[in-house]
């Protein structure tokens, strides 16, 4: 098993290139399960498709329960056996809003600033990898991926 310490280590954006794999909601329907691979390899456009150039090797595609929670401060995700993420919004100057970096270039989400946060869980077990890194820093925001 791998651990962050054995990965190589890089430039997120200028390498080496990432390894990824993608996990499709298994109440996802028929045309949801068809288009998502086409979205997040880039093959359908968007903003996704930036990110697609980053990955170097596609580990696999799985139909899995997958749960979402988003209840501030927080959001949370856990993906079958293989992942479970948790994230707490920090505290800004103002604590009634949002602590938010604007325009901020290379974010997955456009139109929609990040919110700073710090995870309180992050981790993930499939293809090889064991990875745990709890108490890094995070980012969540609200998106929308159109035609």
């Amino acid at each position: 098993m791998s651990s962050p310490s054995s990965m190589p280590h890089g430039h997120m954006v200028t390498g080496p290139k990432w390894n990824a794999a993608l996990y499709l909601d298994s109440r996802a329907k028929p045309p949801q399960a068809e288009a998502l691979p086409k979205r997040f390899s880039g093959q359908a456009g968007c903003s996704l498709g930036e990110v697609a150039k980053l990955i170097g090797s596609v580990k696999g595609t799985r139909s899995v329960p997958i749960e979402f929670k988003a209840k501030k401060p927080s959001r949370s995700v856990r993906i079958s056996d293989v992942l479970e993420l948790e994230a707490e919004a920090l505290k800004g100057a103002n604590e009634k809003e949002e602590s938010t970096p604007h325009n901020v270039p290379f974010y997955g989400s456009p139109g929609f600033d990040p919110v700073v946060a710090q995870s309180k869980r992050c981790s993930c077990h499939d293809h090889g990898y064991s990875i745990d890194l709890p108490r890094k820093n995070a980012f969540f925001s609200r998106f929308a991926y159109g035609p």
